[in-house]
């Protein structure tokens, strides 16, 4: 265990060569290891020490690794970095999941900053919307919350999401 430990650490390292053939190899590399792979390529992510293409080629990974990656995703999906519920949703994304609960699917839409689709959930995405951090919602416009609240909201969730 700990020997395959010390070669996902190294894969994940790898990722950041300045050689794209090196990076492929390590996305290809850690996607055969699987899920043993998933927490230390979301760890280096949380860590904040892969830039944008390293964090690009993690997705990557995370996307070839497939369902076993899924519940970790979902779990970073909530993340308190930005770029770790980027990664997550990305992969998720690229890896067609569909959500099995409205709270997965809001978490999902609103990294998305996917209106039509949190209006589409209708009533249960109100109550995320406005419990949500603003860091979770910066991709969702003011007017689109005001909105959404507007059509489904009660009366105390529209005051909350304006600051009355």
């Amino acid at each position: 265990m700990s020997g395959q430990r010390s070669a996902v650490g190294a894969l994940v390292g790898s990722l950041r060569d300045s050689s794209p053939l090196v990076g492929g190899a390590a996305v290809e590399a850690l996607a055969a290891l699987g899920v043993a792979a998933v927490g230390d390529l979301l760890g280096a992510v949380c860590t904040g020490k892969l830039d944008i293409r390293e964090r690009d080629l993690g997705c990557a990974a995370l996307v070839r690794i497939g369902a076993p990656a899924i519940p970790a995703l979902l779990r970073h999906l909530r993340h308190t970095s930005d770029q770790v519920r980027s990664v997550s949703y990305r992969a998720l994304r690229g890896l067609e999941w569909q959500a099995e609960s409205d709270e997965d699917r809001v978490s999902f839409l609103i990294q998305g900053g996917d209106w039509p689709g949190l209006r589409s959930v209708g009533a249960p995405a109100t109550a995320a919307v406005i419990s949500a951090p603003e860091r979770e919602t910066y991709y969702l416009s003011r007017a689109a919350m005001i909105k959404l609240l507007a059509e489904y909201g009660t009366q105390r969730e529209r005051f909350a999401c304006c600051g009355c």
